[in-house]
């Protein structure tokens, strides 16, 4: 169960970390980004940035729905507990 819930939790996490980045990287993919990247070191470097961690979030993001997916289905294989049975014989 804990392994299922740090997977949904790296899902998540990579899943905001990917898609927030999409703003600045649509910024620097614009004209007046790849301009700004020609002349400023700041710009390239912030471009940079982004696009790392865009990288790294949607990396996170498929290791966890991997390691989600390897706990729920651990989960599911594992044998049911045995619990109280209920005795019909006399």
């Amino acid at each position: 169960m804990t392994v299922i819930i740090v997977g949904g939790a790296l899902l998540v996490g990579g899943l905001f970390l990917f898609f927030s980045q999409g703003s600045v990287l649509s910024e620097c993919q614009s004209g007046l980004g790849q301009l700004a990247r020609a002349f400023s070191a700041n710009a390239q470097q912030q471009c940079t940035t982004a696009s790392t961690l865009q990288m790294l979030g949607g990396l996170g993001g498929a290791l966890g729905a991997v390691i989600a997916l390897v706990g729920a289905i651990k989960t599911a294989a594992r044998p049911a507990a045995a619990g109280p049975t209920q005795d019909t014989a006399p």
